[in-house]
Parts: structure tokens; sequence; C-alpha cells
């Protein structure tokens, strides 16, 4: 398990360098950087540590969060999407935004 201590940051609104999104995609890069290519078919699972006043109606719905991260980690040559044969993501509430960040383990 790799523990990311960021803000996650949904798929949507600018993917420039500098925005969220982006911040978000480089955290999980550096994150991964030195882990070693998975060559064959596996599985992903993902703990998102999200502020609880983030969480609502039509707010950070959970498969938006999923494309940041797997593209970061296809970018980086850890992954091969077409090798993926699962993927659970999980939502966990935390009080403030300190203690959100992201869990990936790959199963």
């Amino acid at each position: 398990m790799t523990r990311i201590y960021t803000k996650p940051k949904t798929f949507g609104g600018s993917t420039k360098e500098g925005s969220p999104y982006w911040t978000f995609k480089k955290d999980i890069k550096e994150a991964f950087k030195n882990h070693k290519k998975l060559n064959s078919e596996f599985g992903i699972k993902i703990k998102l540590f999200l502020d609880k006043s983030r969480v609502g109606k039509n707010r950070n719905d959970l498969d938006n969060f999923l494309k940041p991260i797997i593209d970061a980690l296809n970018e980086i040559s850890v992954i091969e999407e077409h090798k993926m044969k699962s993927i659970k993501i999980e939502r966990i509430l935390v009080d403030n935004t300190k203690n959100e960040g992201v869990d990936v383990t790959f199963l």
C-alpha cells in the first residue's frame, strides 16, 4: 500500500499545470516514480480520505477520482490499463482537509 498525502481531486475543470487536478496527478506520479512496472494482470484498491464537507449531492463522485489516479500510473508506466482486471474504490470521510489523502494498493 502506498499512502499519498495530497488533496484528492476529481477529473473535471482545468487540467493545466498548476491546477488542483494537475497537482493531484503530479503527487501520484511522484509517490510511484520508483515502483516497479506491473507486467501481469492486476487489480487496484483505492481508499480516498475526503473531508466530509467536500462530499454531497453532485459533488466529488467516486468515479471521477479514478481517471487522474489511473492516468498518472499509466503515464509513468507503472501499469498498463489493458491489464487491469478489477478496481475497488472506497470513500472514507475525515474531519478536516489535513487528513485527506489516498491509499493505493495493487492486488
